[in-house]
């Protein structure tokens, strides 16, 4: 099975992953859990963070996913940010 970790440790924009991350940690420990909603949150950030939407994420990347023992995310192109 294909580890969804693998597509982080190749993808450029990890850094505001992990500013998303920490944010919404803070207000949902601020506001508490139910008091926000983890997809509207996503919604209102990652647009204007230019993270790219969850449905173009591979091809945007230029990623493809292949049957392999070992996981692996072989990339058609580099893009630069």
């Amino acid at each position: 099975m294909f580890e969804q970790a693998t597509y982080l440790y190749a993808d450029p924009t990890k850094n505001k992953w992990a500013i998303i991350a920490k944010a919404y940690s803070e207000i949902r420990d601020s506001v508490g859990r139910v008091n926000i909603d983890l997809k509207e949150f996503l919604n209102i950030m990652c647009p204007d963070l230019g993270l790219v939407p969850a449905d173009a994420y591979l091809e945007v990347f230029g990623w493809v996913t292949q049957e392999n023992p070992i996981p692996t995310v072989p990339r058609r192109v580099i893009r630069t940010f």
